[in-house]
């Protein structure tokens, strides 16, 4: 019985240690690394890698020839290490343990506001079991996203890609379009007028198969600049590209978060893993 007890009460322990763990403060978040570099928080070592969130109390130790870049989010600063080196990071700053050489930028406020939509959130995994293929998959827009303009035509994937597919646009449960096409995409021009800030759906339909429908939303003319206005120049270092990746996701500006992701993946070919795990 006393053994049942103790157990149950380290069982209990662990929980709370866990909970605590998932629930600590996110203080920064990496934006860059080259070389080796890894992050021990709560003795628990990973190796360092983009859109890494960091919590309070994080030590993060570079390799010689490495660097890290990250974001902090009390202090509002673009911060660069190069190795080798340790530092912690805590709420207020990044701290120097061992042979720290440390740049700091201030982040612009758009910047900034970015990263602080963005903490805290989780990159999902792959969930979904992917049973057999549905007829009609809608690739663009995805669910619930945010598109910037009308320039770039709805695509849907089917087994026959060359086949005839009846396109409807609906507002709520008013049908306002609908048109029958040859090809597996359509420009949005083609099928109605589609107005900023309106939330529209699209049904795909081929045959008598079961359809394809998914939500939309027209960006309004003000966020759609405020979103350009972010996207790097061509030649661009890593970390502008993450943080425009982060401004489209959390504006749920989907598929070109993922067109995004895929840039810092061309940047930064050791990190193509996590950016294509971003890019879901």
């Amino acid at each position: 019985m006393n053994l049942r007890i103790a157990i149950r009460w380290c069982a209990i322990a662990g929980l709370c240690a866990w909970h605590g763990l998932v629930h600590a403060a996110i203080v920064a978040m990496v934006l860059d690394v080259k070389g080796q570099a890894s992050i021990t928080y709560a003795g628990r070592t990973s190796a360092a890698q983009i859109a890494t969130s960091v919590q309070e109390d994080t030590k993060v130790e570079i390799g010689s020839g490495g660097q890290v870049s990250l974001v902090h989010y009390a202090t509002r600063e673009q911060l660069t290490v190069a190795g080798p080196a340790v530092v912690m990071i805590t709420a207020t700053a990044v701290k120097s343990v061992e042979g720290a050489q440390v740049q700091s930028r201030k982040l612009a406020d758009d910047q900034a506001k970015i990263t602080t939509n963005y903490r805290g959130r989780v990159v999902p995994g792959a969930l979904a079991m992917r049973g057999m293929r549905p007829p009609v998959e809608i690739t663009y827009p995805r669910e619930g996203e945010t598109i910037l303009g009308v320039e770039r035509a709805f695509a849907w994937e089917a087994d026959d890609p060359q086949g005839k597919f009846q396109v409807r646009l609906f507002v709520g449960e008013k049908q306002l379009a609908e048109q029958t096409v040859t090809g597996a995409s359509l420009a949005p021009a083609k099928l109605a007028v589609l107005a900023p800030g309106i939330t529209y759906r699209i049904r795909v339909v081929v045959g008598d198969e079961k359809p394809a429908e998914v939500k939309f939303t027209i960006a309004t003319p003000e966020r759609r600049e405020a979103l350009q206005s972010l996207k790097p120049k061509d030649r661009s270092s890593v970390e502008p590209w993450v943080l425009y990746a982060m401004a489209l996701e959390v504006d749920g500006v989907v598929s070109d978060a993922k067109e995004a992701w895929s840039v810092v993946a061309k940047i930064r070919p050791e990190a193509a893993g996590v950016a294509r795990r971003l890019a879901r």
